[in-house]
């Protein structure tokens, strides 16, 4: 109920990419919610349903080792996500729109600059109420949450590889051969 913000320019929406960013995003909060939920974009969501989503195998992953509820948004249903809607649109008015007129030549110098109007985001008083985002989320909500693992969410990749006539499996990824022992 705080509006505490949090946002993060990533280079893609690959979910690794996507995984990096909520890793970075719970550091920024400082501990664990009980839920995330997000909009049915392909790195969270594999196939979208009204009522139970399928989530994609690296969340799934990543919820279960932070022990947190994923959920998603309905399908075309805005008004399940008012809050994060007017989030973002107040993200684009105090954070993207100051930033411009400057010129960032890599995502770390841009997410630097993006730090500096979030932490000034955060610390702008309501306009009905007493406080700011940061200051009734460290009173009311980060006591109401876990604490976070001493390690991050790491990817674990598994494959599995034929080994070929000449000894040899190729991964994918990488596109390297491996050769085995015979």
């Amino acid at each position: 109920f705080s509006q505490y913000s949090f946002c993060i320019a990533l280079p893609s929406q690959s979910q690794m990419d996507f995984i990096y960013g909520l890793n970075q995003c719970l550091l920024y909060l400082g501990a664990l919610p009980a839920i995330i939920l997000s909009d049915n974009l392909k790195a969270y969501v594999s196939r979208p349903g009204r009522y139970e989503p399928t989530f994609t195998h690296l969340c799934k992953q990543l919820g279960a080792y932070y022990q947190i509820t994923l959920q998603a948004t309905r399908v075309a249903k805005p008004k399940d996500k008012a809050s994060v809607e007017n989030a973002v649109t107040q993200a684009y008015r105090r954070i993207y729109a100051p930033l411009r007129n400057e010129v960032f030549h890599s995502i770390e110098e841009l997410n630097q600059g993006i730090a500096r109007q979030l932490g000034k985001h955060n610390e702008h008083p309501y306009q009905k109420r007493s406080g700011n985002r940061a200051s009734v989320f460290k009173q009311f909500e980060l006591p109401r949450m876990r604490s976070l693992p001493p390690d991050l969410f790491e990817a674990k990749k598994v494959t599995r590889a034929k080994v070929q006539r000449n000894y040899h499996v190729f991964l994918g990824e990488e596109k390297d051969f491996y050769s085995v022992p015979y």
